[in-house]
């Protein structure tokens, strides 16, 4: 290892001058980089990160010399366990044959026994400690070590390398060990998490610095009734602790042993608190030196009742708990004054010692009393004021706990910043008081005492001049302005109040003025106009008493009505005549429309003559009117009669397209309809453009074919047929899905269906046109499926002179074959098969009573529907046997292979539910079963069957089939 350092530190240093190659180094440490690499290599190592590992990443040029190449290093917040799949790593480094080296220091999280283990695809090395490692040399290895007993906050140096060769890569490094939970750590395999794992020693130890300034003292004692004592140890953890199976203490063993856990809690609020403890096997808890659970057994748990504590007081916990064997446990809950359920108590409100607790806590009073005094000023600067919050009750619970302080120095300095804020609470008291009567006489002069209404009817000058003597004796500016507005609202109303009925007087004849002989209840002058009704308005909006204005409001409306109506019937003309000058070319209307004119031109021309009220201009203008309806009518008619010929002959193609193909449903009477339409249409040149997309649909209509499908024979693949006429192409309409195209030789067709297709399937044969039109279609017969059974009598030989039984379904005639006990079989046909019995003259093919013969049944087409052995009843044998087929690896094995016993004679192969026989059986009781051309995939199903030599089925087993591994 040392030398590989060296080597590692020479080849870093020259990495600004080109490619370092390095040769039988193996795994390179990242701990070894030199200090002066390069600038890239130093700012690299000074990216800060709070969790992670230090990484050196490395391509392999060589395995044997080992060669290699250094990419990079880095800082990386990952744990040692990563997942890089087929992915690059790191920038230049590739896919494959590389290596990564990983160094981390982490932070032990629990005292007790650690049990490691590492994984990687291919191979990796884990050191611990510079002296502990792990290592494997394949990728489906796993190194797993227990490594004796680590205590909570220790900073565990690691370093992992991992060697990747081809296709995916992984590192893992996990551990197992005792909880600070209530739940069984045994078998637990966990990564080593990234929260405990640092990339320096510097920030480990911070970390496990901090850690360790809470815990208990531990005692750990042999025995649970004598007890011996082992040792003690302060432990970074609370009192809730499982050990599973696992040996707390080096030495204590993992059963028969006594834990004791002393602690001690800083009360920091008053109120009652209830405890709740139980361990594995025997549990006590005293509190303050007074037991208060004792000698529990497993697997009870017991509580208190409420324990009053007042804050500031530091209570001790002792626990101990005894194990007898097997696992180990303690638990204890507690509930607070603000905490109702029971829940585990912390590591951070635990100290190891009484005076840790207190120094720890000592400031709490002083720091309660400075928050209490700060909060009483703004951004909880005593320099500053006050807040508008504060009051007398805020001062006096600072006060008090002022009076906690027991440092002098710290309490008169709180006093001082606490009489800054009295001094400021009674100023502002005394100002609010002036304030207050200021508010109260500025108020009084309005009605229900609310400056945003009126002034009362008793209100004078003189109580306007009180308030005001009362306003100049506040002092603060923003309330003194809004307590001068509101007065100012008071003398501006009363000012008001003098002059209102000069105002209603001038709106009154201005009024009047509008109307012959100044009577509003009469008719406007003559001469009267809007700008003096304008000029009468603006003296009523100067009027405030709502019912003098209101009146004067309503005979202002009266003239303005007049005046609206008067001038509304000259503007009513204009515009009707201009809207129906408008649907004219140049405005004429004894002229044409324009060719933008719509019907809601028209409409809207008739709005407007319906409001001109004089009957010979309106007469006028509905003429005109008239004549533009007239002309729309008739270029709409011409419009429909093209869209509706164009819309018919488009629906006779495929998307409405003309420049496509017909639709499959078209008829001659959808010919027939279009070409009506089109003979409506006037316009010569579109005419002619619908003749010519309908002259398309007629010639492609023309086409016509044949199809003539041959009946479907089940279990076969192939359809076949003829066909005549048009046909393009023939597909298959299978269960209404159409797929596929046949072959087509001379009026004939095939179409390979595959194997799988079932008697109550629907299958259709379709013809198309070159154009794509279906111009045929046929339904395919699937043929009938013939079945049948033999039941053979059984014989006595010599005796017999017939071999004879009975027959079920499509049996058409039989054949026999008879083996000799020598082996030898012959195959003979004949026999009478009719009316449900078959007979077959056997005297003289069968002599021994050892002869095994066998009958097979066949349809009249000569498939084989069934296959007997006729039993001799002189010579009944009982045979028996067994089959142990080898697992498969698919691709890869080209035969079967395994083991046979017993009266084993052949063999049959089931793949996919199709059957093969064959095989050879050696003497030695193996058999071996060609299958390359028959089992193609690992998820093929597939069965094994052995049969006596009389055919007899001894033994059925499944094939295991699998994937090749890595």
């Amino acid at each position: 290892m040392q030398k590989k350092k060296r080597v590692m530190s020479k080849a870093l240093k020259v990495m600004a001058a080109g490619t370092i190659v390095f040769s039988s180094l193996g795994a390179i440490p990242f701990n070894t980089l030199a200090a002066d690499v390069t600038a890239t290599q130093v700012a690299n190592d000074q990216v800060t990160i709070q969790n992670g590992v230090k990484a050196v990443y490395s391509q392999i040029l060589n395995k044997s010399p080992y060669q290699g190449k250094i990419i990079g290093t880095a800082n990386v917040e990952k744990p040692f366990s990563e997942n890089f799949g087929s992915n690059e790593p790191f920038p230049g480094l590739g896919n494959q044959n590389y290596s990564i080296f990983k160094e981390g220091f982490v932070v032990i999280p629990v005292s007790g026994q650690y049990f490691f283990s590492a994984q990687a695809d291919d191979q990796t090395t884990v050191t611990i400690n510079e002296t502990d490692r792990l290592s494997t040399t394949a990728y489906n290895q796993v190194a797993e070590k227990r490594f004796g007993h680590f205590h909570g906050g220790d900073v565990v140096a690691i370093t992992q390398i991992m060697d990747q060769f081809i296709g995916v890569a992984s590192m893992s490094l996990k551990w197992n060990m005792p909880n600070l939970v209530l739940s069984n750590p045994d078998g637990r395999r966990l990564d080593v998490p990234l929260s405990n794992t640092y990339p320096t020693r510097e920030q480990a130890e911070q970390a496990a610095l901090e850690m360790k300034k809470h815990g208990v003292l531990t005692e750990y004692y042999d025995g649970t009734t004598t007890t011996v004592f082992k040792g003690q140890a302060v432990e970074p953890e609370s009192f809730t602790k499982h050990y599973g199976t696992f040996e707390p203490y080096p030495g204590l063993g993992s059963d028969y042993y006594t834990v004791k856990k002393t602690g001690y809690i800083y009360i920091s609020e008053t109120g009652n608190y209830r405890f709740e403890g139980g361990g594995d096997d025997i549990y006590s808890l005293a509190i303050d030196g007074k037991e208060i659970i004792k000698n529990l057994n497993f697997p009870n748990y017991a509580q208190t009742g409420n324990i009053y504590l007042e804050k500031g007081v530091t209570i001790k916990i002792e626990q101990t708990v005894a194990n007898n064997q097997n696992i180990g446990y303690s638990s204890l809950k507690w509930t607070t004054p603000s905490q109702s359920t029971f829940s585990d108590i912390q590591v951070t409100d635990v100290y190891e010692s009484k005076e840790k607790a207190l120094a720890s806590n000592e400031d709490l009073s002083f720091e309660e009393a400075n928050a209490a005094v700060n909060n009483l000023f703004t951004n909880k600067d005593p320099n500053g004021n006050i807040t508008s919050t504060t009051t007398q009750a805020d001062i006096d619970a600072a006060q008090a706990l002022i009076n906690k302080v027991t440092d002098q120095t710290k309490k008169e300095e709180l006093q001082a910043k606490l009489n800054k804020a009295q001094s400021q609470l009674d100023a502002k008291t005394a100002q609010a008081e002036a304030e207050n009567k200021a508010r109260e006489a500025v108020n009084n002069l309005f009605t229900n005492k609310d400056p945003n209404s009126n002034i009362t009817n008793t209100m004078t000058q003189a109580d306007i001049d009180a308030a005001q003597a009362l306003i100049n004796k506040v002092t603060d500016p923003t309330k003194k302005a809004a307590l001068q507005t509101d007065l100012n609202k008071a003398q501006s109303q009363l000012d008001a109040k003098t002059t209102q009925a000069e105002a209603e007087n001038k709106a009154r004849e201005a009024v009047n003025n509008l109307f012959t002989n100044k009577n509003p209840n009469g008719n406007i002058t003559g001469t009267m106009t809007q700008a003096d009704i304008d000029a009468a308005q603006v003296l009523i909006n100067k009027v405030t008493d709502p019912t003098k204005k209101a009146a004067l409001q309503a005979d202002l409306n009266k003239a303005q009505s007049q005046l609206d109506a008067k001038t509304a019937q000259a503007e009513a003309e204009n515009k009707a005549r201009e809207a129906v000058n408008n649907l004219f070319t140049n405005k004429n209307p004894n002229g044409n429309i324009t060719g933008t004119m719509t019907q809601a031109d028209i409409d809207a021309a008739q709005a407007l003559i319906n409001k001109v009220t004089d009957p010979t201009k309106k007469a006028a203008l509905q003429a005109d009117l008239n004549k533009a309806q007239s002309q729309l009518d008739a270029k709409a008619a011409q419009v429909e009669a093209e869209n509706k010929a164009r819309e018919a002959v488009n629906s006779l193609f495929t998307n409405k397209d003309p420049n496509g193909n017909i639709t499959g449903t078209m008829t001659q009477a959808d010919i027939d309809a279009a070409q009506a339409l089109i003979n409506k249409v006037t316009d010569p040149t579109k005419k002619a453009a619908l003749q010519k997309d309908l002259d398309k649909a007629k010639a492609q209509f023309a086409s016509n074919g044949t199809l003539k499908p041959d009946d479907f024979v089940l279990g076969t693949t192939t359809i076949t047929g003829s066909y005549s006429g048009d046909v393009d192409r023939i597909t298959l309409s299978k269960d209404g899905v159409e797929s596929g195209n046949a072959t087509k030789t001379n009026g004939t067709f095939r179409f390979y269906v595959g194997p799988g297709i079932k008697k109550d399937q629907s299958l259709y044969m379709v013809a198309y046109d070159k154009n794509g039109r279906e111009i045929a279609r046929e339904k395919v017969n699937i043929a009938a499926v013939t079945a049948g059974q033999i039941t053979p009598t059984a014989m006595t030989i010599p005796g017999d002179a017939n071999i004879s039984g009975t027959y079920t379904g499509d049996v058409s005639r039989i054949e026999v074959s008879i083996t000799n006990e020598a082996g030898t079989t012959q195959v003979y046909k004949g026999g009478t098969v009719g009316n449900g019995t078959f007979k077959f003259y056997s005297f003289d093919k069968t002599k021994s009573p050892k002869d095994i013969i066998v009958v097979r049944a066949y349809d009249s087409v000569g498939k084989l529907l069934d296959t007997k052995t006729v039993t001799i009843k002189n010579n009944v044998v009982t045979t028996a046997g067994q089959v142990t087929p080898t697992a498969m690896t698919i691709p890869g094995n080209s035969s079967l292979t395994g083991t046979v016993s017993g009266d084993v004679a052949a063999i049959k192969v089931t793949v996919n539910g199709t059957v093969y026989a064959g095989g050879s059986i050696a003497s030695d009781g193996t058999f071996r079963f060609y299958t390359l051309d028959k089992i193609k995939k690992a998820d093929d199903t597939v069965t094994i069957a052995v049969y006596d030599k009389a055919g007899k089925l001894l033994d059925t087993k499944p094939v295991t089939i699998q994937a090749p591994t890595k």
